[in-house]
């Protein structure tokens, strides 16, 4: 899902923050009614002469437009789905590359109740092939009395975009779905007497792994029409499976063009030439490919009841933004709707870059006009739309700000501003803006299983939302699906009912007449029966910036066929910031029994939430200081404020204990230069700790002996799981009674094979000559650690190599050892690895191991820089130029053995000799206490070691049981 950063120092430079999905009922708004198409220009393309994939831009700057592009819809998707729009994306939403359809024929599908007939007769229609057997029908009700039930196997846990396909009809009706996801259920209303045959978004939800969530079908309407259509439910996004002669691109769906969406979604018996229109080339018909789908789709006659909107990037050494319009064809209030776009976006970008890295630029024209086949004739004379040109990529700083996720989702949210304005000026409806997210949200407990919220009504007014005028609670049992729980118009709800010594997830949403906010982070709470828990949960992380964005690369083809390869960064803002780092700390602080109240740290500065309250403080900081060259421009997100570090300091004068984790905490406060005398004093003395080096290099840590901590061994994230940590701070302990408690071990993970990342399909390289049905994908069994392994599935064909590409090229120090866990099958075939010199590409293997065993090995190779051979690409000076090393892929050989099977891979490490600088230290100094991590506790990549971390600083502070459960629990 999207996540979003809370309040900066400007109120309204992204005032809210969690995640963009998660579970909500859609709301109604300004744009209910309303159909929005739209789609992210360009994608890998299939280069028919050439016969190559391949971008259509190159990489500039440190982006690529084809992934940029997808990148910003995602955000506009969002906010016009909140303002209750129906959303038609024509490159996919989202990341997600695991897929499931449930199509009406499936064993996943099942009528629930009432009669449903089935069609043999209706085209187009969804299905994998033919079949007499097409969709099902039922008739609709005031009442429900059909309920048909779509079940998938989800095949790993995480945030799916859920779409419907349905064949539009003018008997058809308002159709209710409920997405029964993680955490409830969620109601989506779309009318295919509009909109139809195709893939229509119903929000990203997020589903547990198996077979648990599913969406269902109601037969309930009063809305017109006669029926209800039971057809196809997609769960995700998928990798790209579409063959133009030369092999599939290996890439996820939403990295590919429009036009192979287009061409899995039309159906059977569907309109071939919305993305087959007769071109030569697939980049030809890619550029009309998205308005000729919205066209087929659209089924209104009513011009001003839908609305087409395409993102792009410039490049023409210029800055700023502009709406294209068509010059060949004359598109009804073109000019005017691009005129909107360009214009919000502008107005927006030009107060909200106070807090940006650069000021927004000004391109000196609101629109510009010109032959533009994606804008033309291939609306078909159905709706309006336009291009959005957000920026010029290859101008570095609007590059840098294109990268820049509080950027994009500006842009985006100007973008659909400028979409309410065009339908109150063309279509009649309201001029109303949704709310931005409440702020200093604190959830407290009250009387026995009941909790208190409380927050601060979000800033009203451009380049915002208007003015809330209610509020949305929604709870959660894992943090991660939410179903609302109470409605209010003020600032504060109470939720009675709450099970206790269960942990209990909380966020808010705002709203108006416009629709719903984004909403606000997560909190939790832990309840019994009595006020102020001894544990208080603070949230200091808000920081999200183009810095943490996390790196995809290709090794080919940027551009054009004949285009190099490149690293270029993305917008996962899963592995950046999610706003639900509390998680990980709740199920830590439950695990060892204890309750706890949370707050953002907003509410301690502005002196909402007392500290004294509480015995122990948790407090959260993540990367919120994290500092590198590239990023000095970051001068709003400091560690601790001053409001803060009084806070804090008082709390401990009185004896409070305070758990501290989070990187660069040091170098944000005592670094040689910059800090003031007033920040080294509070990290010095009050933290109890000195600042010793900016980088540990490391992502492992052991306890100390004699340590709280001896005995414990972990691993925290460099980018595989949660997000990179990439420069976490080297520390030593400050003052009497503080020693060491943790201490960075020489290796790291590599990759933990729980995600796909940046795993391609084994058809993506070339050198692969392997059966194209061989697949690699992420299963939960077996696994050697973790919650999940990478199952590489290999039918040979006539072929006999297999090379399995990792895009994302993860690094460590090329004077490593390295090892990975290989589940084998007695296959006799031969197994390798392969490193990239990241400085000049050259590729190197290890030596071929044969597979003679059955079940997990663990393989080693002793030295990284010495045990290797040239295998191919660069210069060939047959060594590591810099100082690190990139897991490139892993590759099998046949040596006769079986047609198919499969290889399972695991727990890929490096490790180096020694140990490294201080990691953590606990402190009896001074009246308090103190544990501080130097890296984010979120980050530890084991449950099992965080419960151990978290367990072990309570001990140590003592942190009591609450009074009413002492006599019954254990500590």
């Amino acid at each position: 899902p999207l996540e979003l950063p809370p309040a900066g120092p400007v109120p309204r430079n992204l005032p809210g923050q969690g995640s963009l999905g998660g579970g909500t009922p859609q709301p109604p708004g300004a744009l209910s009614g309303r159909v929005i198409y739209t789609s992210g220009g360009h994608g890998w393309t299939w280069q028919n002469t050439q016969l190559e994939w391949y971008t259509q831009r190159g990489l500039t700057n440190g982006m690529v437009e084809d992934y940029g592009n997808q990148d910003a819809l995602q955000f506009f998707a969002q906010y016009c789905f909140n303002a209750g729009a129906t959303v038609v994306p024509l490159r996919p939403i989202g990341n997600q590359p695991n897929e499931v359809i449930v199509d009406n024929a499936d064993p996943g599908f099942s009528t629930i109740s009432g009669a449903w007939t089935t069609s043999t007769t209706g085209t187009p229609y969804y299905a994998a092939a033919p079949t007499a057997n097409r969709y099902l029908f039922a008739s609709i009700s005031a009442t429900e009395t059909a309920v048909a039930r779509f079940t998938p196997a989800i095949p790993q846990a995480g945030f799916y975009p859920v779409y419907t396909w349905v064949l539009d009809a003018s008997n058809r009706t308002d159709q209710l779905y409920r997405i029964n996801h993680s955490g409830g259920a969620a109601t989506v209303r779309v009318d295919h007497r509009r909109v139809g045959r195709g893939w229509v978004w119903l929000g990203t939800y997020h589903f547990n792994a198996g077979t648990g969530g599913n969406v269902e079908i109601s037969n309930q309407s009063t809305a017109g029409g006669t029926s209800v259509i039971a057809d196809a439910i997609r769960f995700g996004n998928g990798i790209g499976d579409v063959d133009r002669g030369g092999g599939v691109s290996g890439y996820t769906r939403e990295a590919e063009a429009s036009r192979y969406w287009v061409q899995r979604a039309v159906g059977q018996g569907g309109n071939t030439g919305t993305y087959e229109p007769g071109s030569t080339l697939d980049q030809d018909d890619n550029v009309g490919t998205p308005p000729r789908m919205a066209a087929e789709m659209n089924a209104s006659t009513n011009y001003t009841d839908q609305a087409y909107l395409g993102f792009h990037t410039n490049a023409a050494g210029a800055r700023g933004s502009v709406g294209l319009y068509s010059t060949s064809t004359t598109v009804t209030n073109q000019q005017p709707y691009a005129a909107l776009m360009s214009n919000e976006i502008d107005n927006d970008c030009f107060v909200e870059d106070a807090n940006w890295e650069f000021t927004w630029g000004n391109y000196g024209l609101t629109t510009l006009g010109g032959s533009y086949g994606e804008i033309g004739s291939a609306l078909g004379g159905e709706m309006v739309g336009t291009i959005i040109e957000v920026a010029f990529h290859d101008d570095a700083q609007d590059a840098a700000l294109l990268r820049d996720a509080k950027v994009r989702n500006v842009t985006g949210r100007a973008c659909y501003q400028a979409m309410v304005r065009y339908f109150n000026t063309y279509g009649g409806g309201p001029l109303a803006f949704l709310p931005e997210p409440p702020t200093h949200l604190r959830v407290r407990s009250a009387a026995a299983g009941a909790v208190t919220l409380n927050w601060n009504a979000p800033v009203a007014g451009a380049p915002g939302g208007d003015a809330a005028t209610g509020y949305r609670v929604y709870q959660s049992s894992n943090g991660l699906g939410f179903t609302q729980v109470a409605t209010t118009a003020g600032t504060s709800a109470t939720i009675n009912g709450l099970t206790p010594n269960q942990v209990h997830y909380f966020r808010v949403a705002a709203t108006n007449a416009g629709g719903e906010s984004l909403p606000t982070e997560t909190l939790a709470v832990r309840v019994h029966g009595t006020a102020n828990p001894p544990v208080l949960i603070v949230n200091g992380f808000d920081r999200l910036d183009r810095t943490m964005n996390p790196t995809e690369t290709a090794s080919t083809n940027l551009g054009s066929y004949l285009g190099g390869g490149g690293t270029f960064e993305r917008l996962f803002l899963n592995r950046m910031n999610t706003y639900n780092y509390i998680i990980a700390h709740a199920e830590a602080i439950h695990a060892f029994g204890r309750n706890f109240d949370s707050c953002t740290n907003e509410s301690i500065i502005a002196g909402q939430v007392n500290l004294g309250n509480h015995s122990t403080v948790v407090w959260i900081l993540g990367e919120q200081a994290r500092r590198d060259a590239a990023d000095a421009f970051n001068t709003f997100s400091p560690a601790f404020t001053a409001a803060e570090q009084t806070a804090v300091a008082n709390f401990l004068s009185g004896g409070g204990r305070l758990f501290l984790s989070g990187s660069d905490i040091g170098w944000d406060l005592d670094r040689p230069s910059g800090p003031s005398a007033a920040d080294r004093t509070f990290y010095n003395t009050h933290l109890r700790a000195d600042f010793a080096t900016d980088s540990s290099g490391s992502h492992a840590a052991n306890g100390e002996t004699g340590s709280i901590f001896q005995g414990i061994a972990l691993t925290f994230d460099d980018g595989s799981l949660i997000y990179n940590v990439n420069s976490a701070d080297t520390i030593s302990a400050a003052g009497a009674g503080t020693a060491a408690a943790l201490r960075y071990q020489g290796g790291g993970l590599i990759h933990a094979f729980d995600a796909l990342l940046g795993w391609q399909d084994p058809n993506f390289a070339g050198q692969t000559n392997a059966d194209a049905t061989s697949t690699f994908t992420i299963v939960s069994s077996p696994v050697q650690q973790g919650t999940g392994s990478g199952d590489l599935f290999y039918v040979w064909g006539s072929g006999n190599f297999i090379r399995e590409y990792n895009s994302s090229q993860p690094q460590f120090p090329v004077n490593s050892a390295f090892s990975i866990w290989v589940h084998g099958d007695a296959s006799g075939n031969q197994v390798r690895f392969a490193f990239r010199d990241p400085v000049d590409t050259e590729i190197f293997v290890s030596p071929y191991i044969t597979v003679s065993w059955a079940g997990w090995q663990q393989i080693t190779i002793n030295s990284i820089a010495n045990d290797l051979t040239w295998w191919a690409v660069g210069p060939t000076d047959n060594q590591f130029t810099g100082a690190n090393a990139a897991f490139d892929s892993i590759q099998v050989n046949r040596v006769g053995g079986p047609a198919s099977g499969h290889l399972y891979f695991d727990d890929a490490r490096f490790t180096s000799a020694g140990g490294g600088g201080i990691a953590a230290v606990q402190s009896t100094g001074g009246t308090g206490r103190v544990v501080h991590l130097a890296f984010p506790f979120e980050t530890i990549t084991s449950v099992t070691a965080r419960n151990q971390v978290m367990a072990a600083a309570l001990t140590f502070f003592g942190t009591p049981v609450p009074a009413e459960l002492s006599l019954f629990e254990a500590p």
